[in-house]
């Protein structure tokens, strides 16, 4: 799953809640057991979830999708590239991207050193510009 893809350990613990129609980790919601950075990632989880899930079951699916800032709020320590959840955030938006369109609107400083140049497949690419990513493809 994506949480296993981008290095979330604890995947054990998570699931979703109908009641709340949210994740929780533990029986905890989002909220009550994480901070502002971690729920802006589980934000961006659910979404990435959603989407996958609409497009396998929905004739009404876009077929892209748009996130603002995914890791707003989201600390690992300055610059941490490979082996960290942003990175495997990044790496599995790589990889879902191979056969829709996903763009990123994030902070540069968020993204510090990541890779966006290799790809998974030839018709992904992953762009940089100032604060703009977008990951489509062609």
């Amino acid at each position: 799953g994506i949480l296993k893809d981008s290095g979330f350990s604890g995947t054990d613990n998570v699931g979703f809640s109908r009641e709340t129609f949210d994740i929780e980790i533990g029986g905890y919601s989002k909220a009550e057991e994480q901070g502002k950075g971690y729920c802006a990632f589980f934000n961006t989880v659910m979404m990435l979830a959603f989407h996958d899930y609409l497009n396998r079951r929905s004739v009404h699916a876009p077929g892209w999708l748009l996130i603002d800032t995914p890791l707003l709020g989201f600390d690992e320590g300055a610059y941490t590239a490979n082996g960290s959840l942003r990175s495997g955030l990044f790496e599995h938006l790589k990889l879902q991207a191979a056969n829709q369109q996903i763009i990123i609107l994030e902070n540069t400083d968020h993204i510090g050193e990541l890779d966006s140049t290799s790809s998974p497949s030839p018709k992904t690419r992953l762009t940089g510009v100032t604060d703009i990513w977008t990951a489509w493809s062609t």
